[in-house]
């Protein structure tokens, strides 16, 4: 059975770096069974943004990749959805 999943991604996070990590991301998660979704966060366009764009999908996981600010608006954000997905969080530090 698929999983739904959303990887919300910040490009600007640990110095852009993420953009070479993503395809293992990926392939880890969907070896887990899940369908993902890759939605990277801009100046106006926040997890939360992505979230309502997708208010219409049964989400099973998101995933966080970015820094403390994407993971605190994407806190936010799940806490005012009726049905909360879990959340995951991928660090990305600026000196990596």
């Amino acid at each position: 059975m698929s999983k739904n999943m959303i990887l919300i991604v910040n490009p600007k996070a640990g110095k852009g770096n993420i953009k070479r990590k993503l395809p293992k991301i990926i392939k880890n998660f969907s070896g887990e069974g899940y369908f993902i979704e890759t939605c990277y966060t801009k100046k106006d366009y926040k997890p939360k943004d992505i979230l309502e764009d997708h208010k219409n999908i049964k989400l099973d996981l998101v995933v966080c990749c970015g820094g403390d600010g994407t993971l605190n608006e994407l806190i936010n954000a799940v806490m005012q959805m009726e049905e909360k997905p879990l959340i995951s969080f991928i660090p990305l530090r600026y000196n990596e």
